[in-house]
Formats: structure tokens, sequence, C-alpha cells
């Protein structure tokens, strides 16, 4: 059995609150994360200590019923990358997070960025019948086969 050693671990819907945060800790690993105001939500970003990252806090989608958390590591080639981690709570309207979702991918994708964006978009796929939601379901599994073929 091969014992893996991951980059990182994202986790959606912590329900962690800013002010109490008891044994989330794993060894080899930091932990941060971005608490909801609600019951539910919130986000978290495990991070191997051999990593070195910076916040993007800009890249946080704000006002559209979600928390989010990002983070920047350079690869091996120099070449920028985001980590990020969002939860949309269901009972929040779909369009303005939608909307955001895809100006942030824009942005990424327009200055050269690799990206990798986990997470609970609470998104009802028997009910998403407008193409920007299928064109972002797509989106979602475009950007899996590329990282996957493109880091290997």
């Amino acid at each position: 059995m091969t014992e893996a050693n991951p980059a990182f671990i994202a986790i959606s819907e912590t329900k962690l609150k800013s002010n109490y945060i008891l044994n989330v800790d794993i060894p080899g690993f930091n932990f941060i994360h971005n608490p909801s105001q609600t019951i539910s939500g919130g986000v978290g970003l495990y991070t191997n200590s051999n990593l070195t990252y910076q916040p993007r806090n800009d890249l946080n989608l704000n006002n559209v019923g979600c928390e989010s958390l990002f983070i920047e590591i350079t690869t091996s080639s120099g070449k920028p990358f985001i980590i990020g981690v969002i939860y949309r709570h269901p009972t929040y309207a779909f369009q303005p997070f939608q909307d955001e979702f895809v100006k942030l991918v824009t942005h990424l994708q327009n200055n050269n960025y690799g990206y990798l964006i986990s997470g609970d978009y609470n998104i009802n796929l028997i009910k998403c019948q407008e193409f920007k939601c299928v064109k972002l379901c797509w989106l979602s599994c475009h950007l899996w086969l590329w990282l996957y073929f493109s880091y290997q």
C-alpha cells in the first residue's frame, strides 16, 4: 500500500466559527479557513507544511451567498497556480453566484494561471436548464480533465 502525501486538502461546509477552533490539526499540514456567519457553511484548506503559499483574498467571491478561500502557489516550472475552495449556501440565488464564478474563472484564464477550484456549489442539475448553468458544469468537468492530463 502506498502512502499518500497530498499537497493540500480542501474542505467545504466546515461549520467552524472564527473564535473557536478545536481539533483541526493534521500532522504535517497547516490549516487556514474562512468561517461562515451562519450555522452551516465555511471553507478550509489544509496545506502541506512544505508548501509555500500566499493567501489570495482578492479572489474570494463576496456577497453571493457563499464562503470561499483561495491561495497561490508557484509550481516547479515557475507558473503561478491558484487553489480554491467554495461553499455556496443552497438557499441563496444561483444567478449571482454563477456570474461571479464565471468572472473568476475568466480572470484566471486571461491571466494565465493554472487553477483548481473545489467545493460544494449546491447546484441542482435536474432543475438547471439554462445554458450558463450547463456551461458552468461543463467548465468544472473540463477543468478536472485538463488538470489531470496537464499536470501528470
